[in-house]
């Protein structure tokens, strides 16, 4: 019997189906992951289940403060680490206004490319087994995970023929880490 406990994480993001890869490559590093596809379905999970990580987008439907959203998560679950994945954090004043809450989130940039969420999955496997303690040791982690991401892809490229002319060792790309 395996007795050892998972990571619990709440994904609540009103466009489930477009990042489905990312649940999947989270699930993958033995984090559970529960979603939601409102901000009142995430809020009803909040109120009855325990989650460990809560990572939220914060604009969708139906229109609604978002700001509010990661008040009422944090009083329901003040020991979750409460990640905000959102597309407009590239926008300096909606970033400011987020780091200026007393709520202790992690922000990260909903991935673009599959660099980018090679970063995103480790940063939030760093934040499942490490406790990432504040946003400069996310950011920190976020840059060695797609700098290892980067280095996999060199060690597992093979610029013999093969398709498109390179051939990559997908085990070697998506080993897992001993650390």
């Amino acid at each position: 019997m395996n007795t050892e406990t998972k990571t619990r994480a709440l994904w609540i993001d009103d466009r489930i189906d477009e990042i489905v890869s990312l649940i999947l490559a989270v699930e993958s590093h033995g984090i559970q992951v529960t979603t939601a596809r409102s901000r009142d379905l995430g809020l009803e999970k909040c109120r009855t289940s325990i989650f460990d990580i809560v990572i939220t987008d914060l604009l969708m439907p139906p229109p609604g403060h978002p700001i509010e959203l990661l008040e009422n998560i944090r009083a329901l679950l003040p020991q979750a680490k409460l990640v905000v994945a959102s597309g407009y954090l590239e926008n300096d004043e909606y970033r400011r206004t987020l780091e200026s809450l007393r709520l202790d989130l992690t922000l990260l940039e909903k991935p673009k490319d599959p660099i980018e969420a090679a970063s995103f999955v480790e940063t939030i496997r760093r934040l499942s087994s490490k406790g990432l303690a504040n946003q400069q040791q996310v950011e920190a982690s976020a840059k060695a995970a797609k700098e290892t991401f980067l280095q996999r892809v060199a060690d597992a490229t093979d610029l013999k023929p093969g398709i498109a002319g390179v051939r990559i060792d997908l085990k070697k790309l998506f080993k897992k880490d001993s650390k």
